[in-house]
């Protein structure tokens, strides 16, 4: 099989694990279209389509490196008795710019297999929560009526190319989660723990907004 001209039956685990990864399609909006929209919704339901991945360092051509479309990421949070599910990834995860830091968000790319619109939002959203920590958000969270997110938008790496749809959990089932292979720690933290830790950009972000929206859950 042959993936971006590269013959994946003679390279070798990295390069195809790069190759696959650079050619799915995600869920990506026009960059000028995003920016003139009030509500990310409507431009989600009405401007989103499914384009080639490509890689952020440019050897495979694709939305990692064009400006003129943005890749929508569910981004959920986790809480818990007033702190923040933290984790950190091993060096089998996909995104080599996360390694060795923290996160607070259980995330990932929209794919062709989720649907369209919003509602293929939620559903990579469910479905990297299940592939990452064995659990499913409860339905309240991921209800194609629920308003209460936080749009990470920021500048700077990678951000300049991904905006963040970010929704908080406090109900998830089955209770017990189940770590995936490249999930290498979790803990439980609260806001000032999480302030003393190595936290990658969103996460970073994401700290004293969770503080000012959703004081009342760290009580």
């Amino acid at each position: 099989m042959i993936i971006n001209g590269i013959d994946l039956e003679y390279a070798d685990t990295a390069t195809v694990r790069k190759a696959k990864k650079a050619s799915e399609k995600v869920l990506v909006v026009p960059t000028k279209l995003y920016k003139q929209a009030d509500d990310i919704a409507v431009c989600v339901d009405y401007y989103s389509e499914y384009k080639t991945r490509g890689s952020s360092d440019g050897k495979y051509k694709g939305v990692e490196t064009d400006r003129n479309y943005l890749q929508i990421i569910p981004y959920f949070v986790f809480i818990k008795d007033g702190k923040v599910l933290t984790y950190k990834k091993n060096k089998k995860g996909g995104e080599s710019r996360l390694h060795g830091f923290y996160s607070v968000g259980i995330g990932g790319h929209v794919n062709p297999k989720d649907g369209k619109g919003m509602r293929a939002v939620r559903e990579a959203a469910r479905r990297e929560c299940h592939e990452e920590i064995g659990v499913y958000p409860g339905y309240t969270a991921s209800n194609i009526n629920n308003d209460n997110f936080i749009i990470i938008d920021i500048k700077g790496n990678a951000a300049d190319y991904h905006v963040g749809y970010c929704q908080v959990i406090t109900d998830w089932f089955p209770e017990k989660m189940t770590l995936s292979s490249e999930v290498e720690s979790v803990e439980w933290l609260s806001l000032n723990e999480l302030k003393e830790r190595n936290l990658e950009e969103w996460s970073n972000y994401l700290l004293p907004l969770l503080e000012r929206d959703w004081g009342d859950l760290f009580a």
